[in-house]
C-alpha cells in the first residue's frame, strides 16, 4: 500500500485488484496534481496498470463524524462515469 500520510482506504478488492477512495480536505489544484502524479510515479504502481481520476475537488460528502456518512454524490458518481468513458 502507498501511504501519503492521508488516510487511504480500499472499498474492493477483488481478484488481484484493487480500488481505493483517497480523501484529502482543502488542497489546491496544484496539490490535486501533485498527488495524483505522485501516485502515478509510485516505484511500484508506476510498474502497474493504473489509472487515478480526481472526481470532486470539494470536501462535499466528506470528512463527517460519522464515517457512514462519508457517501458518493450523484455528481462525484456521474464525474467518474464520464472520465472513464472517455
Amino acid at each position: 500500500m502507498l501511504y501519503l500520510g492521508y488516510k487511504l482506504i480500499t472499498i474492493i478488492t477483488i481478484n488481484n485488484m484493487a480500488r481505493f477512495v483517497l480523501d484529502i480536505a482543502n488542497l489546491s489544484e496544484q496539490e490535486t496534481e501533485d498527488i495524483m502524479l505522485r501516485i502515478l510515479n509510485d516505484e511500484v504502481i508506476s510498474k502497474t496498470v493504473v489509472t487515478i481520476s480526481c472526481i470532486d475537488t470539494t470536501n462535499d460528502n466528506q470528512f463527517h463524524e460519522d464515517g457512514a456518512d462519508n457517501v458518493f454524490s450523484e455528481r462525484q458518481i456521474e464525474k467518474f462515469r464520464e472520465l472513464m468513458s472517455d
